[in-house]
């Protein structure tokens, strides 16, 4: 627990501006749930709003879009466990670990039927989320990702822009080649969306240390127990899902598949929406048509 304190104090540190800025509601904090210490950070007033960064990011992702959704929501942002601000004492990356991450920090925190909105990994742990506790949640938002074990994502296969995800799953052979490269390695993604250097900056240091660069290998070595969750799961509760893909996505190609793939896990009501505007960073892309979509689905 000391390392995390350290780790969370030192992440604190390189995202403090941006922290600042939101405004004054926002607080940073930490939480200990099972096998990881949490990093996040909470504020606004309302019903609550959780947001789940994706790959190569943390909880700035969302520092554009949680002023302005702060007016309406209590809006909580969190780090992956072994990412930024958070630690991992269990190496369990799966998506429904992150989610029971998730969901125990919302819980410490007095968080009651949130909304829940996740980006790439993040849309992955969103809707592990929404099967595990869906009784628990007003709906979901899940951007930008394949969810594995389920219709259609087998199409993906052969797509240029996916070639890191067999890459990074390689055991012992990915981090060597990474080591001492993680800003060329994570810089080369970055570069499909519209962010500021200190942008850049945010979501490297995120991933600067070897056990924060470890721990990103293995929420990506963990797809096939994902896949596995996804395809033994069924919705918990038949709430309301998007699944979202910015109009020049390779997850376009997948987005009616996916549907008919949430549909026939329970989620009746899931649906497919298209941002017009970005390839896959959206909320750095276009951050003002992801607030009004939140705000439209969460209210």
């Amino acid at each position: 627990m000391a390392i995390a304190g350290t780790a969370a104090v030192a992440q604190q540190a390189n995202d403090g501006s941006i922290l600042s800025r939101l405004g004054p509601s926002f607080q940073a904090g930490t939480a200990g749930v099972t096998g990881a210490e949490i990093h996040y950070v909470v504020g606004g007033e309302g019903p609550p709003v959780v947001l789940i960064h994706g790959f190569p990011q943390d909880w700035t992702e969302f520092h554009a879009i949680m002023p302005q959704l702060a007016k309406r929501f209590t809006v909580l942002a969190v780090d992956l466990r072994g990412v930024g601000g958070s630690t991992a004492t269990d190496a369990d990356f799966d998506a429904g670990t992150l989610a029971t991450d998730v969901h125990q920090v919302a819980t410490k925190l007095g968080l009651k039927q949130p909304y829940i909105v996740g980006h790439d990994i993040g849309g992955q742990v969103a809707y592990a989320y929404a099967l595990q506790y869906g009784r628990d949640v007003r709906g979901a938002i899940v951007a930008e990702t394949a969810l594995l074990g389920m219709k259609g994502t087998d199409a993906l296969d052969a797509s240029p822009a996916l070639w890191h995800v067999r890459f990074m799953q390689v055991p012992g052979v990915s981090e060597k080649l990474i080591a001492g490269r993680h800003d060329v390695f994570l810089g080369s993604f970055l570069d499909y969306g519209k962010f500021s250097p200190e942008e850049r900056n945010l979501s490297l240091a995120a991933y600067e240390r070897d056990d924060q660069m470890q721990a990103m290998l293995g929420i990506y070595r963990a797809f096939p127990k994902n896949a596995e969750f996804n395809s033994s799961h069924r919705a918990s509760a038949d709430i309301p899902i998007v699944f979202v893909t910015g109009d020049k996505s390779p997850f376009e190609q997948i987005r009616t598949a996916t549907v008919e793939g949430m549909k026939a896990a329970g989620f009746s009501r899931a649906r497919a929406m298209t941002i017009s505007g970005s390839m896959h960073y959206l909320f750095a892309d276009v951050p003002d048509k992801m607030v009004t979509l939140i705000e439209n689905e969460a209210d």
